[in-house]
C-alpha cells in the first residue's frame, strides 16, 4: 500500500491517476484549490477503493504553505511514498502576452511553485528515505 501525495488533485490528469491508485488501495492525501471539489474527489476515490484519502486546502502562489501542509500530508500518511504534482493553469495566451502580470502570475503558479514544492518534497524524501 503507496502512501500518495497528489498536489492538483482536481485536475483531469491528477484525478484520473488518482482512480487508478486508489483501486490499488493507496493512501491518498489530497491538495487542491477548492475544498468542495476536493471532497467530490476523496469520495469518489475512497468508493474506488482508496484505504483512506485525506483532503487540505492548498493555495500554490502562498509559498509560506507548502512546507507545513508537506508536513501534514506526512504525518497524515505516515510517511509519503509517491508525489502526483499535477497543478497549473492554461492560461489565455494573449492575455499572457498583453499583461506582465498576468504572465508573472501564471509563471508563479507553473514554475515557481513547482520549483518551491519539489526542493522540500525532494528533501524531505530524502530525509526518510522513501519515494
Amino acid at each position: 500500500m503507496r502512501r500518495t501525495l497528489v498536489v492538483g488533485a482536481t485536475s483531469a490528469i491528477a484525478y484520473e491517476t488518482a482512480k487508478l491508485l486508489a483501486s490499488q488501495g493507496d493512501r491518498m492525501f489530497l491538495l487542491g484549490r477548492n475544498e468542495k471539489r476536493l471532497g467530490a474527489v476523496r469520495d469518489d476515490l475512497a468508493l474506488r477503493g482508496a484505504s483512506s484519502v485525506d483532503i487540505a486546502v492548498l493555495d500554490v502562489l502562498d509559498f509560506r504553505q507548502h512546507e507545513p501542509v508537506i508536513e501534514l500530508a506526512h504525518q497524515v500518511l505516515g510517511g509519503i511514498d509517491l508525489v502526483i504534482l499535477a497543478h497549473g493553469e492554461l492560461p489565455d495566451q494573449s492575455e499572457c502576452l498583453s499583461s506582465v502580470g498576468e504572465a508573472l502570475r501564471t509563471f508563479e503558479v507553473n514554475a515557481l511553485s513547482v520549483v518551491s514544492l519539489l526542493i522540500l518534497l525532494s528533501g524531505h524524501l530524502k530525509s526518510t528515505g522513501k519515494g
